[in-house]
């Protein structure tokens, strides 16, 4: 992982103060609400957490010193970040998963934010968004975009059979947070007759916003990018701003998981070639997938191929698991395969396999399950063989 930051900690009075908050600001109650973890606070840098795993609060610190360093923007002193997983907190800022409804992330709170989310599976996202708010966007369709390209991409090719492209020509009126906030309460509206069309048009909706903030970052760099990002709905139609949009409309589309920041992820551990391996999933890793098993068992592994090779994957799992495959040095997307794709969902012990011929570089595997394994163990069995191509 990359090198964490660590900022020195705060006065105790600042401290005693913080955790006043969390008994006031962020919970409806005074009083402990049912189901609080008492698990104890753990400092560590410019966050609390509990109840967050020591292999979780390692990727939160890196993609936090990954986000500051290259945007140029960071936490105003003394502020903190607060990240415990769970629905705790004022009603404005719980998370809310229908289209259409506008979401508060995070929860802003006196002295730094309160991460409010649903378990693992969400907070990925709700972090990206935290990080997304530093950078101080104008508008909520680029927030977004930004957002999901600290996450990990919107989603990918295989979700739905739906164009994608829907949006691209509008791109321009939704920096504007009146029309964005039109689109997304049509779409809700839509969600009552047709849900499928409903939840494919907002994840091409974001994912548009996630093109545009990615091309945004090719052209001028993060940190000229986020100063774009400051820009109001005027001054986005000068001239010289003009220009990025119509650069935009003339790029060729990618797929969700393209757009994604890789450097924390491709800084992974790197998975040993032609040999039987075991991932354990217990630890995990908090990476974001929209359409993701409503159960995490992730992990993040690297491995480098020398020269062009064709690579065979083969993953065996009592549960079901999922693959994702994906170029560190280009970002795209090479291949993403689930068990829930191919087999039944009473298949006992499904096996992936692929094979893909790759160029020269790091690569970066995503593999999961989509369930809790049946023997009650979060482990997979993974085997990569690298044959190099012949002359």
């Amino acid at each position: 992982m990359v090198a964490v930051a660590v900022k020195p900690k705060p006065p105790r009075t600042t401290l005693l103060w913080f955790l006043a908050l969390l008994g006031t600001a962020c919970v409806e109650e005074a009083t402990e609400p049912s189901g609080w973890d008492p698990s104890p606070l753990v400092e560590e840098g410019v966050f609390w957490f509990q109840g967050v795993s020591t292999e979780h609060r390692r990727w939160y610190q890196a993609r936090y010193v990954d986000f500051t360093s290259e945007f140029g923007v960071e936490l105003p002193p003394g502020e903190l970040i607060f990240i415990a997983p769970g629905n705790h907190g004022p009603a404005e800022c719980l998370p809310v998963h229908l289209p259409g409804r506008i979401e508060v992330h995070p929860c802003k709170i006196p002295g730094g934010y309160k991460l409010i989310c649903d378990g693992d599976r969400e907070c990925p996202l709700r972090f990206a968004e935290l990080l997304a708010n530093l950078a101080g966007p104008r508008s909520t369709f680029l927030r977004d975009g930004l957002a999901d390209i600290i996450a990990g991409g919107v989603t990918t090719p295989h979700e739905f059979d739906f164009e994608f492209d829907a949006y691209e020509s509008r791109l321009e009126d939704f920096i504007d947070d009146v029309a964005y906030e039109e689109e997304n309460a049509r779409l809700h509206a839509l969600y009552e007759r047709d849900w499928y069309q409903s939840i494919a048009l907002h994840y091409s909706l974001r994912r548009t916003a996630a093109r545009f903030v990615a091309l945004l970052i090719s052209r001028v760099g993060p940190r000229q990018a986020a100063q774009l990002l400051r820009l109001t709905t005027t001054q986005w139609r000068e001239p010289s701003n003009q220009q990025l949009i119509d650069a935009f409309a003339a790029a060729p589309p990618t797929d969700g998981r393209s757009h994604a920041r890789l450097a924390v992820e491709c800084a992974a551990p790197a998975l040993a070639v032609g040999a039987d391996v075991s991932i354990d999933l217990t630890a995990g890793a908090p990476i974001y997938d929209s359409m993701g098993p409503p159960t995490e068992h992730t992990q993040a592994r690297t491995f480098d191929v020398s020269e062009p090779s064709t690579l065979d994957l083969r993953i065996e799992s009592r549960g079901l698991p999922f693959f994702h495959l994906q170029s560190c040095a280009t970002g795209i997307s090479l291949r993403h395969v689930r068990a829930l794709d191919i087999f039944s969902i009473s298949s006992a012990e499904p096996e992936l396999s692929d094979q893909v011929d790759l160029s020269p570089g790091r690569y970066l595997l995503i593999v999961g399950l989509m369930t809790s394994s049946l023997s009650g163990r979060d482990s997979l069995m993974a085997r990569l063989d690298v044959t190099p191509m012949s002359p």
